[in-house]
């Protein structure tokens, strides 16, 4: 009886116990039991390689349109914060001088737009971007290594002395129409040794 069992075990057939053979011992020997694999190794994970992405941005040059909309959604956000300055002028009395309402309406939109100008100044200094840039997700690079530009280079050349220049007649024209460059760089990004790029 021992004798029949062991050789239906060793034949396969249904009922009988399966042999254990190791991985290494079924690839040699070719056939009989299934190679079983160790419930206790360490699990097997395919090694993925990470990747950081660049803090300064990528190589891409934004948009025309996008820069358009990042320098619209910035002049809507001043307009907007002005809107309690402009409200004032209604409560102009007869004396021509503001209410007690007129002048609060004043000191708020004088206080939000100093906030306004210290967020957009951080915000330019730490990742190189304004709060339209942000939403249309490009930054300022320097050119030549696309790291994010000092303040002062960003802040006296492409702000202080653009804004200078921009007294000369046309200049403002042209400093725009210089973005249909194929590099798409204005005259302030030329000043400052920039470009601007997705992120």
């Amino acid at each position: 009886m021992r004798g029949r069992y062991r050789n239906e075990e060793s034949k396969g057939t249904p009922g009988a116990r399966p042999g254990f053979r190791s991985p290494a011992a079924a690839v040699a020997g070719g056939g009989g039991a299934i190679a079983v694999e160790n419930p206790y190794a360490t699990p097997r994970v395919a090694a993925v390689r990470a990747e950081y992405p660049s803090s300064a941005g990528s190589e891409a040059l934004a948009s025309r349109g996008s820069r358009l909309a990042a320098s619209l959604i910035d002049g809507l956000a001043v307009v907007v914060i002005l809107l309690p300055a402009l409200a004032a002028m209604v409560f102009v009395g007869e004396n021509e001088s503001l209410s007690p309402m007129g002048v609060l309406f004043a000191v708020l939109s004088g206080i939000a737009l100093l906030g306004f100008a210290g967020y957009q100044l951080f915000m330019l200094v730490r990742e190189g971007q304004t709060l339209g840039k942000k939403a249309m997700n490009i930054r300022i690079v320097n050119y030549s290594d696309g790291q994010i530009p000092s303040g002062g280079r960003l802040l006296l050349m492409r702000y202080f002395l653009n804004s200078l220049l921009g007294q000369i007649p046309l200049y403002s024209v042209l400093d725009v129409l210089l973005i249909f460059g194929d590099e798409r760089r204005c005259i302030h990004d030329y000043l400052a040794g920039t470009k601007v790029v997705e992120t």
